[in-house]
Parts: structure tokens; sequence; C-alpha cells
């Protein structure tokens, strides 16, 4: 399994999936880069320089070595760095790309990720798409990503007011972090916790409303502000790891409407068409115009813990694999 150690919703989901095969002593974890050292067992470790031309040739020639020497039957792809290095990269048995994005990058990652789906193509690759409407043919897999439910603890779906108004992400344009100051400056947000990291963080400026920057929080479940109202203004999503942890918890939630949303058990009340729906639902929800219970869909995370279990989810793919490997 090769991913990029960020502890992003991919890195989480990857890391998840590793615990569930290692238990069977089925799986070996590579970061692609040492920024997040995860605990646990059979990792390896790449240490790739970040950005630096160096770092693909060094990849590739540190990867050989771990695939020469283990002789893996699947590798799982798990980021776009790393689709890059394995693309070029032989000995690696079969192998497997999860699209955790619907890969609409532009400009030079554009034209990187396309050169590396196109080489990965040739070499017989199969897709895992974690939508269901994505899964389309001979060599496409539908596998949804697994949620922890066990560190899930419900919240009432009554939220009192006054509101924390909260966003969660990478700072980034496909997460549509550059929409927020329109929605906070139309709602008169005064204050607004975000958490997370991303390149946008300087490039993006709030008129009149204070943001306190909480930065990558492993444990952002357990340390949010209370009564959280959360923002998700995403230009498209993978599978939507943020929105399925916050619906087990019964968090209410809002959501500028994206491509396949409705694969998602997200309240009808929660999808806004723009940030200006969105600045009108948060002022509704503060004047008592707008129940914030309708926000909130308290049958989800029976939902999601039957579907989307990590052992669950562990063992479609063990299945997917075998049925490759006939």
């Amino acid at each position: 399994m090769a991913i990029q150690a960020q502890g992003g919703g991919a890195e989480k989901v990857a890391h998840t999936l590793h615990q569930q095969f290692s238990k069977n002593h089925q799986s070996r974890i590579v970061y692609m880069y040492p920024d997040l050292p995860l605990e646990g067992s059979n990792q390896e470790n790449l240490s790739i320089p970040r950005l630096k031309i160096i770092g693909i040739p060094l990849g590739i020639f540190r990867l050989l070595r771990i695939s020469r020497y283990f002789k893996p039957d699947i590798t799982l792809i798990h980021c776009e760095p790393a689709m890059l290095i394995t693309c070029l990269t032989p000995f690696l048995g079969k192998l497997f790309v999860v699209e955790h994005q619907p890969f609409y990058w532009k400009g030079i990652k554009g034209l990187v990720i396309n050169f590396s789906l196109k080489i990965l193509r040739l070499r017989g690759c199969h897709t895992v798409n974690l939508r269901r409407s994505r899964a389309l043919g001979s060599k496409s897999f539908y596998i949804p990503n697994p949620v922890e439910i066990v560190s899930a603890s419900p919240m009432s779906g009554r939220q009192e007011l006054p509101l924390s108004i909260i966003w969660i992400g990478r700072l980034s344009f496909d997460k549509g972090f550059d929409r927020l100051p329109k929605v906070t400056s139309k709602a008169n947000v005064k204050v607004i916790h975000i958490f997370g990291s991303g390149e946008m963080k300087d490039e993006v400026g709030f008129e009149n409303t204070k943001c306190i920057y909480h930065g990558f929080d492993p444990q952002v479940w357990v340390n949010l502000p209370t009564n959280p109202l959360l923002l998700v203004t995403s230009r498209w999503e993978g599978d939507g790891l943020v929105i399925l942890e916050a619906l087990v918890r019964c968090i209410p939630i809002l959501i500028i409407d994206f491509a396949d949303i409705q694969e998602l058990p997200i309240p009808k009340s929660s999808i806004c068409r723009d940030e200006v729906e969105m600045a009108e639902k948060i002022s509704d929800i503060q004047s008592g115009a707008l129940d914030i219970a309708s926000l909130v869909n308290l049958e989800a995370r029976l939902m999601i813990e039957k579907l989307r279990s990590p052992k669950e989810i562990a063992q479609k793919y063990l299945d997917t694999f075998a049925k490759v490997l006939e």
C-alpha cells in the first residue's frame, strides 16, 4: 500500500485498511513522505524529498528494492505522488489505484496525473472508485471508504445557540476554501474555527470575521468547540470522509452541492446551491427560521456502521483482489 503521510482523508483510510489487513499479516504500508509517522506494524518509509525532481528516481529505486524483497501480489495506490512513482516501478504485482479525487486536476499536476494514469492503464491497473456512479468499465470496482465508528460519540442532533461555525479540510481550491469568505461575510459570522492546513491559508482573506486556525488535528472531532455547525464548501469530493464522520456524530452540516452528492445520506435541508444560500441558511438558523435539527440525519450512523465498517470494507478489498488474481 503506497500513500502520502500527510494525515488527510486518503491517508487515514489507507492506514485504517492497513490495520485490518495486517491482522492476518496481509499488508505492508509504504509512506511516500515522512511528514506524519503513524503508529503501527509493517511500515516502510521511502523518505522522498518533497517537490524535488531527485525524489522521483530516488523513490523508484527505493520502492524497487522494497518490491523485489517482498514480492507483493497487490499494490494499492492511495495518492497522486504514489501514482507517479508506482507507474514507473516494476515488480509490484497487480496494481490498484484508489480514486480519492475524481482527477479534475489541471496544469502541471494534471499532466503528471494523466501521464501516470496512462502508464498504469497500460500496465493493466484496476481502479477502485469510491462512488458507485463512477464505477464503470471492466477494470473498475466500487468500494466505498471505511468509516471509524468506535470513537464516534453521537451528539443529540439538537445544538444550542449560539453555534460554533467550523470548517474542516485541506485549505485548497478543490475543498473550496476560497468560497468561505463570501459565506461568512453574507451571514455576518463573527468567528469561524478552521481545522486543517494548505496552500490557500495566506491567499484567502476574511473581512469582519475572526478566523481561529487550529491547523491539522488528528483528534479534530474530540477537540471541536461546543455546539458546532460544519460548513462544507468543496467543489468536488472523492467520498466525503469529513461529511461521513460528521454524520455519524450527528453534527449539523451545511454543504454546497457537488457531483454525486446524492450517494451520501445527507439531509435535504443541508444542501445549498451556492455560497449565498449557505449564508442565508446560517442566518435562518440564528434567527430561528430554520430548525437546526433538520440538518442532522439520525439514521445515518446505523447506515454507515452497517455498510462502511473497516472490517466490512477490508473484506470487500480482499474479495476483489482474489477475483483479480484468479
